[in-house]
Order: structure tokens, then C-alpha cells, then sequence
């Protein structure tokens, strides 16, 4: 999570790219996130770092939550 004091300043896409390169270290072949879809700055996040939608899961078999999906 991102405080919305530095929202659209960087710092989301950095974390992420720490991620990837983690994930790249480690032999993982794709990063996996989901969220909520009323979570309007996550989905712009991930979609501007390359990932894509790749479905819904239920979390605790009551909430949707969107999956997305990137190849590292």
C-alpha cells in the first residue's frame, strides 16, 4: 500500500519493479495481484506496469476481487 500523500509520484511502480526484479532472482515466471474493483489507482498501477486482467477470484467465497497478471 501507497499512503495517498505519494500517490502518482513513483512510488508504486518502484515497488513493483523491486518485485520483478525479486521475482527474476528467485526463477518466479509471473507476479500475480488482485484488488478490489472500485480500487480505480491499483488497477491504473498495475495495468501502466504491464499487467493484464486475467479474471475474478472470491475472497472468503463472498468478494470479488479482479486478477491480474504479469510475466516477468
Amino acid at each position: 500500500a501507497v499512503s495517498t500523500k505519494y500517490h502518482q509520484s513513483g512510488v508504486g511502480t518502484y515497488m513493483l519493479n523491486r518485485i520483478f526484479e525479486m521475482a527474476k532472482k528467485r526463477g518466479i515466471p509471473e507476479v500475480r495481484v488482485d484488488t478490489h474493483e472500485k480500487n480505480i489507482p491499483m488497477i491504473s498501477l498495475l495495468i501502466k506496469n504491464g499487467f493484464e486482467k486475467r479474471g475474478i477470484a472470491m475472497l472468503g467465497g463472498t468478494k470479488e476481487r479482479i486478477v491480474f497478471e504479469k510475466i516477468v
